[in-house]
């Protein structure tokens, strides 16, 4: 099971195109397969955050799944306009 899921955790930068928008929004889930289990911001840690988080630039983002799965999450982090 520890080869095939995995939690990762990846920094959102400043110039990511997913800040300033929510989980809800991005449909995370539904276009990359990962979930998103948790998010560290500076004013502590937020478990399990619902589909109405917005991010910002700095979280620290838990994203749990395969391989694949967070492999496309960091594309979709990186990803330009």
């Amino acid at each position: 099971a520890k080869r095939m899921l995995r939690l990762t955790w990846v920094t959102l930068p400043t110039t990511s195109t997913i800040v300033g928008r929510t989980i809800k929004e991005l449909q995370i889930r539904e276009r990359t397969g990962a979930s998103v289990v948790a998010v560290v911001q500076p004013t502590g840690l937020l478990p399990n955050p619902d589909s109405d988080h917005r991010f910002a630039a700095g979280d620290n983002v838990g994203v749990l799944g395969d391989p694949q799965q967070v492999a496309a999450f960091q594309t979709m982090v990186t990803a330009s306009n």
